[in-house]
């Protein structure tokens, strides 16, 4: 017969281990990872770990009976979040000792930023340069996580929306861009173009300011062009001469 004391580490650990087997799965880490930024509903989860909204509200509801998040309900929408800042602390240690004690962690991070065209940042030669007003922080992390919180004196500037944005970005300043940590790629990928065709194939092009004239004329003359398709005249270029273009305009190399 176990003796008290055994008894009591048998309770004490089964309720740890409802700990551990909440996070013990890849979408719920993704989840936690999320709310580390900011508070999401489950539909933005969803979308962010790229399954259903069914799925999504079980894994949130593994979470939150391991007491690890919290929901608010506004209106239709349930918005979930971090129950305290020692989760933080808790995935911070999870990364730590992952990158300490798996080696496929690090092999698999030196896979994904091998042969990407950009330079990291040192901390120290970051904040020297920021003192002295030579560098402008990018931060390309979608808009509700900058708004929740973000570096002091940085710049928004969601990935997705940065390509029609450029000439928001200084051209007398190098510009530093961030997102969510060692494991995100938001800030590499907004370093560089990437374009899945040869190099010789011609890319139809068309300015922004063209398209805008083109739909304010149909919306003035509905009867003429309401139904029916037209072709737009562009540019066509091949992804060297984007590049080329690309430098030009921001006086600095695109490759």
């Amino acid at each position: 017969m176990p003796s008290g004391c055994q008894v009591y580490r048998d309770v004490l650990y089964e309720q740890l281990a409802r700990l551990t087997k909440a996070i013990a799965h890849p979408k719920r880490l993704q989840i936690l990872d999320l709310l580390l930024q900011a508070p999401r509903t489950v539909e933005v989860l969803a979308g962010e770990i790229d399954m259903s909204i069914a799925a999504t509200s079980q894994h949130l509801q593994v979470l939150r009976g391991a007491r690890l998040v919290e929901s608010e309900k506004n209106g239709l929408y349930v918005t979930y979040s971090l129950a305290d800042d020692s989760i933080y602390d808790l995935m911070r240690q999870l990364r730590a000792i992952g990158s300490a004690r798996l080696a496929e962690v690090d092999q698999l991070l030196r896979q994904v930023q091998e042969g990407r065209d950009y330079e990291p940042a040192p901390r120290q030669e970051l904040l020297r340069d920021l003192r002295q007003g030579e560098v402008v922080l990018l931060d390309v992390r979608p808009t509700e996580e900058y708004q929740a919180a973000h570096l002091p004196g940085a710049l928004s500037i969601p990935l997705p929306e940065l390509p029609q944005r450029l000439a928001e970005l200084p051209k007398d300043r190098r510009v530093v861009a961030y997102c969510r940590g060692t494991y995100c790629l938001l800030a590499i990928e907004a370093g560089e173009f990437a374009f899945a065709v040869r190099p010789d194939i011609e890319l139809q092009t068309v300015a922004v300011d063209d398209i805008g004239a083109f739909v304010a004329m149909a919306f003035d003359e509905p009867d003429r062009w309401g139904g029916k398709a037209t072709d737009l005249a562009g540019d066509s270029l091949t992804p060297p001469e984007v590049a080329r273009r690309l430098s030009a305009f921001l006086d600095r190399p695109v490759e």
